[in-house]
């Protein structure tokens, strides 16, 4: 990283304080209100249907950093009733249909931690989601039944839902969703954000972060998010898109020292 002055415990006291909001948001209301809106009051006065992405993305991201009661409160929450099936984005509301994208993460982060022992099951999972595609071969968002949503694809939720694909170590067909990402990527439409995620460096963090899992995707998309990424430097100064790039350049082995830190 570049800048005049960087003060280390400065940055390592602020980590703390966040991972103690953290830490405390879980005790007391949890990580799973789903609220979209830009006042803090909107989020503690009104009921929310309660949404299990986020817990799942402090899990990817913060499993070796949170306390052990956090980590297994989060995973209490994040559990269905019966594994290697798929999963909605709520919990206890069917709101919309079942999706890929949850039921990869979900999955992907319980082989991690050694929870998924049976593995044909494991295999019937992957293959639903392999499966899951329209006519063009891209991974939908949504399972079947999905009323009003057929042919919904986004490239972020497409990307994440192959996390247990490439983990299960199978050579699954993807050949079709693999190819409209690259180009997704390559022809840079990924600047215009997508269905679902509004930043560009949403979609860069999620395509290095999966296909890191692959030895064959990491050839062929890496160099490339490598280039658009040192595009990006310096894009913006919103504190998620600067995490999700400074991420995603630690998943590239990059030398951190093209970004910049905002005060």
């Amino acid at each position: 990283m570049t800048g005049k002055h960087i003060n280390v415990k400065s940055i390592y006291n602020s980590v703390r304080v966040g991972l103690g909001y953290l830490e405390k948001s879980c005790k007391e209301t949890g990580l799973q209100n789903d609220c979209i809106g830009t006042s803090r009051s909107t989020l503690n006065t009104t009921k929310h249907a309660e949404d299990i992405f986020c817990s799942l993305m402090a899990l990817d991201l913060l499993g070796t950093s949170l306390s052990q009661q956090t980590k297994k409160k989060l995973y209490e929450f994040v559990l269905p009733k019966h594994i290697y099936f798929p999963i909605n984005y709520y919990k206890f509301e069917r709101l919309i249909p079942d999706d890929a994208e949850n039921s990869s993460l979900l999955h992907y982060l319980l082989k991690r931690e050694g929870y998924l022992v049976n593995k044909e099951k494991l295999l019937g999972l992957c293959r639903l989601i392999s499966l899951n595609t329209n006519k063009e071969g891209h991974i939908q968002v949504y399972f079947p039944p999905r009323p009003n949503r057929e042919d919904r694809v986004d490239p972020c939720c497409g990307t994440n839902a192959m996390r247990i694909l490439y983990a299960s170590g199978n050579d699954w067909k993807l050949e079709a969703n693999e190819d409209f990402l690259y180009s997704f990527l390559a022809e840079e439409r990924f600047l215009a954000g997508t269905r679902y995620y509004s930043s560009p460096d949403t979609f860069l963090f999620f395509l290095a972060r999966t296909t890191s899992l692959n030895e064959r995707a990491k050839g062929r998309f890496h160099a490339v998010i490598h280039d658009k990424l040192k595009q990006r430097i310096g894009s913006s100064n919103f504190p998620l898109d600067l995490a999700m790039r400074i991420l995603t350049i630690e998943d590239l082995g990059m030398t951190i020292k093209y970004e910049k830190i905002y005060h």
